[in-house]
């Protein structure tokens, strides 16, 4: 059983093999970047047709809630939820 080095494997590649193989890994590159712009762009998309709604909906409506809801959007603009488990984590002085 003769077990070879992968240098040794590599080595025997032509290089044409290797080109061929360097353009289709930029290639999929190429596409995994598009998909994400495809998929980047229509859920952006989405979400602030969705959130001009419910903005809407919200500042039409007026109940006793609409105050505590303004305060929870605007806190969750002002302080992200992120930082709150780390102020949690900090040691106290």
């Amino acid at each position: 059983m003769d077990i070879q080095s992968p240098r040794t494997a590599r080595s025997r590649l032509s290089r044409s093999t290797r080109t061929a193989a360097a353009a289709t890994a930029v290639l999929s590159l190429a596409a995994a970047v598009h998909r994400h712009t495809i998929i980047t762009s229509v859920s952006v998309a989405v979400l602030v047709v969705f959130s001009a709604m419910v903005a809407l909906v919200l500042q039409r409506r007026l109940t006793r809630w609409t105050p505590v809801v303004n305060f929870l959007v605007l806190s969750g603009l002002i302080v992200p939820l992120a930082v709150v488990p780390t102020i949690w984590v900090l040691p106290a002085r």
